[in-house]
């Protein structure tokens, strides 16, 4: 947790950031009553999704986010294309029957989505 505090606060030179302050959510009471139980989320209001608060509370935390990590980006691409390049594109599960079907999940390349299929009979 303090290396990625140390990541996100401090510059490739390990100067700290203080030209963007993070963004704080405002608290608004809110109980939620559950079994006899009663707990107070004073964030439940992030909730909704619909709320034009919301949305721009969540697109300054993403600016803040994107100043903070722009030292990183150089970093960040190259991590995930050495991830993407170690996953094979074209892969697919073990088949398992049910029903009187096969079912299994396959990618296809250049895809970021499971295809989920199932076949009769045999595979």
């Amino acid at each position: 947790m303090l290396l990625m505090t140390m990541a996100v606060s401090c510059g490739p030179t390990g100067e700290r950031h203080h030209e963007t302050a993070a963004p704080v959510a405002e608290k608004h009471h809110h109980e939620l009553i559950m079994h006899g139980d009663t707990r107070i989320d004073p964030y439940y209001w992030l909730n909704d999704r619909d709320n034009p608060a919301v949305i721009a509370y969540i697109e300054e935390e993403n600016r803040y986010l994107d100043a903070m990590m722009k030292h990183t980006m150089d970093m960040q691409g190259a991590l995930f294309e050495e991830m993407k390049a170690r996953i094979r594109q074209d892969d697919q599960s073990a088949p398992f029957f049910r029903n009187g079907y096969f079912y299994y999940t396959r990618f296809e390349e250049g895809t970021e989505y499971p295809i989920y299929c199932r076949r009769p009979g045999s595979m």
